[in-house]
């Protein structure tokens, strides 16, 4: 029996299917004859054997797979996702009536990624702003005089910031105090120009950082305290309002009960010529001393010496030391003169040359001192 083989491929969605199909014939069975080429070399020869009929063999058919095609489903809808998936590569298509490829696995789609969250980001550093800060505070000293204090008034800029044109000091002191000045002023690190009206001080100019200015008041009043003197200062934009006033306690130094100066007069005359010879001519000399205390205070600016020559005395030229602002005029019965009085330890001189009238032996010579009373007498012999 003799086949006859044929395949058929199909290929319907990935699936390959074979059908055989075979076709039965009935085959003569019988010895064969030889030929003329094989009887002359003498080959036997075969018996031909008559065939015998053979039943013929029924052929059934194979029945025939058939091919069916699944039916294709219907995509269904993907909603779209913000990450596109990656492309699968396309291979090359299989030729007509060669084997499939085997298929490899699916690729999984990469799941959809998370937008990175965005780091912080950090913030610029903040530039702190210049600030202006004016201050004030005071100190208190003791004056020149007796019942006076010098009050001192500081400002400055504590800040780093300059401050604007504008700022206002004030002063405001107690009932029974009372200030003159500012009777001076100093600056260091800039100028704000003050300008001063009684106890208000204004700055007609910015005042830069760093900067220091110092007033100088001269306190007095009735009594010797202590008396509560405070002061302010005012500036737009002062970042620190707590440092803008300053108060302090004024004690003025008790004024002390005048001490009278005690004075002294003293007076002499000499003869030029031998004692106890008639007439010729005399020198006069008068001494106002200030005795003291230390730090007395006269009573009067000014005093005046009176010399009054006795009958048959005349007095010539007349001179005065040890003190200046004396002055002296002569009579002919009077030597005057007149100008402030002596510090104490110290004194004034006047001396004069005087002639004596002869047969006048004994004569007495007085001077005083007005409004002081005081007197002084000598002979003249």
């Amino acid at each position: 029996m003799r086949w006859l083989r044929s395949m058929s491929l199909l290929v319907a969605f990935g699936t390959i299917v074979l059908t055989p199909a075979c076709r039965g014939e009935l085959v003569a069975v019988g010895t064969p004859v030889a030929s003329a080429n094989e009887r002359a070399r003498g080959m036997p020869t075969a018996t031909a054997t008559v065939p015998r009929p053979v039943a013929p063999v029924a052929t059934r058919a194979l029945p025939t797979a058939t091919v069916v095609t699944p039916a294709t489903p219907s995509p269904t809808p993907v909603p779209a996702t913000p990450t596109a998936l990656a492309s699968l590569p396309v291979g090359p298509s299989p030729a007509p009536g060669s084997p499939p490829a085997a298929s490899s696995s699916p690729t999984a789609a990469p799941l959809p990624t998370a937008p990175p969250t965005p780091s912080p980001t950090a913030a610029s550093p903040t530039v702190p702003t210049a600030r202006c800060d004016l201050a004030v505070s005071q100190a208190v000293a003791e004056g020149p005089d007796a019942g006076t204090a010098i009050v001192s008034v500081t400002v400055e800029n504590r800040g780093d910031g300059t401050c604007p044109a504008g700022a206002v000091l004030a002063a405001r002191p107690a009932t029974g105090l009372d200030l003159e000045g500012p009777v001076r002023a100093s600056e260091a690190g800039g100028a704000a120009g003050w300008q001063c009206s009684e106890l208000a001080c204004t700055a007609s100019n910015a005042i830069p950082p760093r900067y220091a200015a110092t007033l100088f008041f001269v306190a007095t009043g009735s009594g010797s305290g202590p008396f509560e003197q405070c002061v302010r200062v005012a500036v737009s934009g002062d970042s620190e309002p707590a440092n803008d006033a300053d108060c302090a306690a004024v004690a003025l130094p008790a004024t002390p009960t005048p001490v009278t100066c005690s004075f002294g007069l003293e007076k002499s005359v000499s003869r030029a010529t031998a004692p106890g010879t008639s007439g010729g001519s005399v020198s006069v000399r008068v001494v106002l001393a200030n005795a003291g205390p230390v730090g007395c205070a006269p009573e009067r600016s000014e005093l005046v010496i009176v010399d009054e020559l006795p009958s048959g005395m005349a007095a010539g030229s007349v001179q005065v030391t040890g003190q200046a602002g004396w002055t002296c005029a002569t009579s002919d019965t009077v030597v005057q003169c007149s100008g402030p009085p002596p510090g104490p330890g110290e004194r004034v001189v006047v001396t004069f040359q005087a002639s004596v009238r002869a047969g006048d032996a004994a004569l007495v010579n007085c001077a005083w001192v007005e409004p002081l009373a005081i007197r002084a007498c000598s002979a003249v012999r």
